[in-house]
């Protein structure tokens, strides 16, 4: 009888040890994945809020380019001139060239 408790006393801290084991696996995965949803949601976070700022970006643009304040006028009309000015050739028309 007594050899029959020996052996079950060492089968049950057997299993005990597998069972830590097994928890201590588990709960590696576990931190292993809570680590992967922290960087993705960062990640996520960070898609979507350069998402947020463009659009706030698109929204400020096209609100200046429908405003008829005096300032944004005279940057439009010095625009338009500086585009005008650049699609001039740079020669005068009929010269021969350098060469």
């Amino acid at each position: 009888m007594n050899v029959k408790d020996n052996l079950r006393k060492w089968m049950w801290l057997f299993l005990a040890a597998l069972a830590a084991l097994q928890v201590y696996a588990v709960r590696e995965l576990l931190a292993a994945l809570a680590i992967f949803i922290l960087g993705f949601a960062a990640i996520a976070f960070s898609i979507g809020g350069l998402y947020l700022l463009l659009k706030a970006w698109e929204a400020g643009v096209g609100r200046v380019v429908r405003s008829r304040h005096p300032i944004f006028l005279a940057v439009r009309r010095g625009v338009a001139a500086l585009e005008d000015f650049a699609r001039r050739p740079v020669r005068r028309p009929g010269s021969e060239p350098a060469g």
